[in-house]
């Protein structure tokens, strides 16, 4: 029994995790281009002539990309069926018509011999453990002749010891390729027996009976996997950034969310460097759509990246892409103005000594009036109405007024 070749485990496939509900995880991979853990190439699964086609590894099927036709050698081995008559030339088998093996002609010339062909080639054991909703996906070209000469996908839940069919593949549409195979990729589900188990085993059965009639391309596979759905911490549908005066308003919303404790909303002025300006409370784990916003009310003069950390209750942490914002410069405090829980907040007032203030509410009736504490005027408006309110600020020389909304 022999170790043939390259198993990977626990492979992560690349998806943007605050973009999407799911990430295709891969938990076992075949590429069949080193030296690892596909079992056993060759194992009789039935009543066979002496020149049986055999399974081969090699890059003389060369693996290609889905959709691109087969080619020989290049750097990208595939498991094949080849024939004993002509060796291993890629997936191109002996379709037989010759005397059965220990009649009066058998086996003088190696390509008149019963080619009838009935094996499995498998993989090493594979673990599920912790694995549910799991499907099987593979690269694959087939022709031969029906069912009569055919490739299936068959799973074992037991080492080995007993098999059953997984899914009978369709032949290729190989049109186009010059008599050669179009890759085609295929996914199908594994059953729930196959959940959750250490003895797992998968095997590609080849048959073909000895009639001399049938197409190359045999059966080729390539880029074995058992994959499953990861549910990923947060769905993001969108995340915006919005220059208001002289704040910026970040708001996001999120589809589903799973295990989210919080995000961290980081800033940077060259996109690189970032840096934490604040965080916002996550909801756990739900299924509702999520709302929510914060205000940097002190950006950089110039270009400003924002970006999310959205941080699990284990602490594993996933980036979203940033968000740029541009900022001029300005000395005016009314176009800093911003309204944050109920709290009125200018921009910087350069003589605030010398500056009275006003607000009235839509009907020009005068609510609140005083002089600036500091050089930003901060008033609670929490005590009044929501609504419509104008604010005027006096500093001697110049009156300015601003509508703003409670």
């Amino acid at each position: 029994m022999s170790s043939l070749l390259n198993s990977a485990i626990l492979v992560l496939a690349n998806c943007c995790v605050l973009h999407t509900a799911f990430c295709q995880t891969v938990i076992w991979q075949e590429t069949f281009d080193g030296t690892g853990n596909w079992n056993t190439l060759n194992i009789p699964a039935g009543s066979e002539g002496c020149n049986a086609n055999p399974f081969f590894i090699s890059c003389l099927e060369n693996g290609n990309p889905a959709g691109v036709c087969g080619s020989g050698c290049g750097s990208n081995n595939t498991l094949h069926v080849a024939s004993i008559a002509f060796g291993d030339t890629g997936a191109a088998y002996d379709a037989g018509g010759g005397p059965a093996c220990g009649g009066l002609f058998a086996c003088i010339f190696g390509g008149l011999c019963n080619t009838l062909t009935n094996r499995r080639s498998r993989s090493a054991t594979i673990s599920t453990v912790g694995y549910s909703g799991i499907d099987l996906e593979f690269d694959y070209i087939e022709s031969g002749s029906g069912s009569a000469d055919n490739a299936t996908v068959e799973y074992s839940t037991n080492n080995g010891s007993t098999w059953t069919l997984l899914t009978d593949m369709p032949k290729t549409v190989n049109t186009g390729c010059g008599g050669q195979g179009r890759w085609t990729h295929i996914s199908t589900p594994l059953p729930a027996s196959c959940e959750n188990i250490s003895t797992l085993r998968i095997a590609f059965h080849w048959v073909n009976n000895n009639d001399g009639a049938g197409t190359d391309p045999s059966f080729a596979v390539n880029d074995v996997m058992i994959t499953y759905l990861d549910p990923l911490p947060v769905e993001l549908v969108s995340f915006l950034g919005t220059p208001v005066n002289s704040s910026t308003y970040l708001n996001w919303s999120t589809a589903t969310e799973n295990d989210n404790d919080h995000f961290v909303l980081d800033r940077s002025v060259d996109g690189r460097e970032f840096h934490s300006i604040g965080t916002m409370d996550g909801a756990g784990t739900t299924m509702q759509q999520q709302t929510y916003s914060f205000w940097d009310h002190f950006p950089i003069s110039g270009m400003n990246f924002y970006r999310l950390r959205q941080v699990d209750h284990n602490g594993h942490e996933e980036v979203s892409p940033a968000v740029a914002v541009m900022h001029q410069p300005t000395n005016d405090p009314l176009a800093g103005l911003y309204v944050d829980n109920g709290v009125l907040v200018t921009g910087f007032i350069e003589d605030h000594a010398n500056c009275t203030y006003r607000i009235t509410d839509a009907q020009g009736r005068m609510i609140k009036e005083g002089t600036p504490r500091g050089d930003h005027l901060n008033v609670d408006m929490n005590s009044y109405m929501r609504g419509l309110y104008v604010l005027q600020l006096n500093s001697g020389e110049r009156v300015g007024s601003v509508r703003f909304v409670r």
